[in-house]
Order: structure tokens, then sequence, then C-alpha cells
């Protein structure tokens, strides 16, 4: 049967299938528990199933399994537990169904993403910044380490959690961005259009080589990103690139500026402080985008009327879904 999480009424107990993602056997004081981190292919959640998950045959992480489903409410949300789990042996599903993608299609975003950047070198082609002759668009710098790693840039999550830590996650983050970028400089005639919407398109260009992501969504940090970061890997990738182009140097090294201050304080992880107009709207254009994915994913995890459990990434707020969400 393939009912979703959003579907379930409190105190309805029903076989769906879900997409087991990953799974932990813990021991309570009536015997060994496994929390189940599943997908119906419209959200994730986690699964009580009240037994050993691992003695089970048939059932291992990326498997698709049969959940006799149990819904209930505790502080607000919805809360799944089971009492019988067992592998999938029908024929209707395929992992393709449980991979959770962005409401927006991968082509039309990275389409849009390539497209603002093209225009954007194109109005720019005859502006000065240099007296050397080295006035190429910094937004061919972005063009080129988007479309050179493309198949990775649209498959990649934004995050292993917290925000938009899906497959497409990094791109429908960046389009969200991008899309941002073009507003608040078009009610900011001051802002360096260009650069801020280079910077948008390009700040976690370093996440393609920091986190893996495989077929059906999951993410993962490799070395990269444990020993170095996003940031510095990022702000490499574009001195890197930047060879390959005639962009004045004083451009180059604001871009890289913003890659390194987007996370906008030292102690969120920003390498420095943001410094120009455009690093800090990049770094407060983050920061809205990533709060409001939070805050959307958190609605729809609690019924109308009601408030969600404290969010840590939303500095432990409540998120409320209001009555008429439906």
């Amino acid at each position: 049967m393939k009912k979703k999480f959003s579907q379930m009424s409190v105190g309805e107990e029903v076989d769906v299938e879900l997409l087991l993602l990953s799974f932990e056997v813990k021991q309570g004081k009536n015997g060994a528990f496994t929390l189940l981190k599943v997908s119906d292919g419209e959200a994730n959640c986690d699964v009580r199933y009240w037994g050993d998950i691992s003695q089970v045959n048939g059932v291992s992480a990326h498997s698709i399994i049969t959940v006799q489903l149990k819904a209930d409410t505790y502080q607000g949300s919805m809360n799944f537990t089971s009492s019988a789990v067992r592998p999938y042996s029908g024929t209707d599903a395929v992992l393709g169904d449980f991979v959770i993608m962005p409401p927006v299609d991968i082509d039309e975003m990275y389409n849009y993403i390539i497209d603002t950047l093209t225009r954007e070198s194109v109005a720019a082609q005859n502006v000065i910044y240099s007296n050397d002759g080295r006035n190429e668009p910094i937004s061919n710098i972005a063009l080129s380490l988007i479309q050179n790693n493309s198949e990775v840039f649209k498959r990649s999550v934004a995050a292993v959690s917290v925000h938009h830590n899906i497959y497409g996650g990094l791109l429908y983050h960046t389009y969200g961005m991008v899309k941002a970028a073009e507003g608040l400089a078009s009610a900011m005639p001051f802002v360096d259009r260009e650069l801020l919407i280079t910077g948008c398109a390009i700040h976690d260009i370093g996440k393609i080589y920091t986190y893996t992501t495989d077929d059906i969504g999951a993410g993962n940090l490799n070395n990269l990103e444990i020993l170095d970061g996003h940031l510095a890997i990022g702000y490499a990738a574009v001195s890197r690139e930047s060879r390959n182009h005639a962009c004045a140097p004083e451009r180059v090294h604001l871009l890289q500026h913003m890659v390194a201050s987007h996370h906008g304080k030292p102690e969120w992880g920003s390498i420095v402080k943001p410094s120009t107009p455009e690093a800090f709207l990049l770094f407060a254009i983050d920061y809205i985008d990533s709060r409001m994915y939070m805050y959307r994913e958190a609605q729809k995890s609690v019924a109308p009327g009601e408030y969600s459990p404290k969010i840590f990434g939303l500095d432990s707020a409540s998120v409320y879904r209001p009555t008429y969400l439906n």
C-alpha cells in the first residue's frame, strides 16, 4: 500500500511500503528496539520498531520493507511505531519511488542558474575593472565550475541533515539563493549585481568535493569536509578556476572572500567575517534560505493548529502550522 506519512491519522494502523535508509538497534528496559530512518518518497521519518531489526531475515539498509505502521502524537508531532517489519515481496514498488526530490524539476533549476549567469556575463562584458586588460566577467568562473561538474552538482545534497538534505538539495538551495539575489540586487542598485549572483551560485561549490550522495539521496561527509571544510575547498576551487580566465584579480579576490565568509561568523564555521555588501548579502540569503527549508519541513510534520518540538537548528524555536494549511 503506497500510503504516505502525511496521510496517516492518529490511531491508524496499516501496512505501508517504505525505503529503509538506516537503522540503529538499542536496548530498552523491555528488550531491544530499533530506530528506523525510512522514506515514503515525500518525507524521511523515524519509526520505532519494537524489536531487533537485524534479526529479521531479508531486511537491510537501502531495501524496501513492509511496515505495520501505527500513528500517534507526541508533543504535538506525529509519532510512528511498528510491531512488525518484513521484506517487501511485491512488484509494484521500486527504489526510485522513495527518493525524495526537490519540488522543482532538476533540469529546470540547473538551466535557470546557467541562464542567469550567462545573462550576467553578457551584461558585464564591457565593464572595465582593470587597466591591464583583465576584464572578463567574474560570472564566467561560476559557469565553468558548475558546467564542468554538472552531474555531481545536480545530484548532491546540501547537507547530511538539517536543511536541503535530499537528492538535488545543493541545486535546490542554490536555485533559491540565485533567485533571491536577483530580487535584492534590483532593490539595492548600489550592490554589485554580477558579483552577488555569482557568489550565490557557487558559495557551496566546495560541497561537490566534500560530500558524497548516493542514488537514493543519502549524503555523507568525506575527509575533505572534516579536515578542511567546504568553505576552504570552495575558496581553493575558485582560485584554481580563475587561472583559466582573464578576470580582474581584485574581483576574483572579492569572490573568494564571499565563499570564505558566507557562514557569517567564525563560531558558525566562517573563515572570516563578511567585509563587503555582497558578502553580507550572500551570508543573509544563505541563512534565510536554509532556515526557511527547516520551517517548511517542520510545518509538514505537525497537524494544523499544532506546534513542532523545539528545533535546534532554529535556535530551539517551535514551529506552528496554521489551521488553514491542510
